[in-house]
């Protein structure tokens, strides 16, 4: 057995092309059954992500469904002038319908621009450049999986210490120290 037939052989088993779309978490052995799942299964919507850089050098990539939206979070979140709030900005932040013009990657963590091409659709090219991610970084496949497994370790030693009830406290979103008890 060659090296990519051998390769090709574990991705059946270990499954490690994931749905990007949640709550979804339908697993896939091959890059075309993962494709043919997101196409037929998903529809990548219209929306709006604020690319704002923050004060802590992050940015806020919120999403949104609407242009307005959008720019109310601007005024509101961001402190940002209404004068400022150009078309141009918010074109920027837009993000078409699958994933014509542009598409968020979680993998880049930005949004790709894409020029339109006559050999594919853009949400064939949207699934081609997550693919190769996929292809190429099973370190970060890795690093999510160990996130998870450390988030269930931590959120089972809490609990198994709690006295009292923290209800909806622990979520992968949220950070135990802001909890009862860890101020």
């Amino acid at each position: 057995m060659t090296d990519d037939s051998r390769r090709k052989h574990m991705k059946r088993h270990t499954k490690p092309y994931v749905c990007t779309f949640p709550p979804c978490t339908s697993r896939h052995g091959s890059r075309s059954d993962w494709k043919r799942h997101e196409e037929s299964q998903h529809i990548v919507p219209e929306s709006w992500l604020c690319s704002i850089d923050m004060p802590d050098g992050t940015r806020c990539f919120t999403n949104f469904s609407s242009e307005h939206a959008l720019q109310c979070h601007l005024v509101v979140a961001h402190r940002m002038p209404a004068s400022k709030i150009t078309m141009e900005l918010c074109e920027a932040m837009h993000l078409g319908e699958n994933g014509v013009g542009r598409f968020w990657c979680g993998f880049c963590k930005d949004i790709i621009s894409q020029e339109p091409r006559n050999d594919c659709t853009p949400r064939e090219m949207r699934t081609r450049h997550v693919g190769d991610h996929y292809d190429k970084d099973c370190s970060f496949r890795l690093r999510v999986l160990v996130t998870a497994v450390r988030f269930e370790l931590m959120r089972e030693a809490v609990f198994a210490l709690c006295l009292e009830p923290w209800v909806g406290c622990l979520s992968p979103f949220s950070r135990v120290d802001k909890c009862r008890g860890f101020e």
